[in-house]
């Protein structure tokens, strides 16, 4: 199976890990920088020309344009660390699926067990101003859909559904996705 830039496949015995390296797209993290910028910019401006309207005794409404322009700098100052350095780390052993997202020293690790892991598929993305990571490939766990594989290509996606179909069990899937 040939291998991308950003995704690296390593097949052991009893093991397989998926790593995805950051996202290298130099528009994305252009317009990801320039919306941080932006939002940040609205933020200050708005403290800045809101100031007499929050000491006249209307704060509620000076706090929500400050506050709402302050949450989606930070979100988007979020995503483009994540863009910029975020890696992620899919392994699969003894029974256990491991979803690991890192930046730096912080790190999210979502461990499910395969038994209960239903229909690995190439989700659909649907554009999310306010994801933080969207992942390109979704599954069923317990009745919730969860995804993983963030900012992967479409291609990349469907070779690592082939790749899961062939480590997991036949009772993860079910005819509804035609596979």
């Amino acid at each position: 199976m040939r291998e991308s830039k950003r995704v690296r496949i390593f097949e052991d015995p009893g093991e397989l890990v998926i790593e995805i390296a950051p996202y290298p797209n130099r528009d994305a993290l252009l317009r990801q920088f320039a919306a941080t910028v932006i939002f940040a910019g609205l933020a200050v401006q708005s403290g800045r020309s809101l100031a007499p309207l929050i000491r006249s005794g209307h704060a509620l409404l000076g706090y929500c344009y400050v506050g709402t322009f302050a949450v989606m700098a930070l979100i988007s100052g979020r995503r483009f660390l994540w863009l910029l350095c975020g890696h992620e780390e899919i392994v699969l052993r003894g029974g256990l699926l491991s979803v690991s997202r890192r930046f730096g020293v912080v790190k999210t690790l979502h461990t499910y067990r395969v038994a209960k892991v239903k229909d690995i598929h190439a989700a659909l993305r649907v554009t999310t101003v306010f994801s933080i990571t969207r992942g390109r490939l979704g599954f069923y766990y317990e009745g919730n859909m969860h995804y993983m594989a963030d900012r992967i290509t479409t291609k990349d996606a469907k070779r690592l559904v082939v790749l899961f179909r062939r480590w997991l069990p036949k009772e993860c899937w079910t005819s509804v996705l035609g596979l």
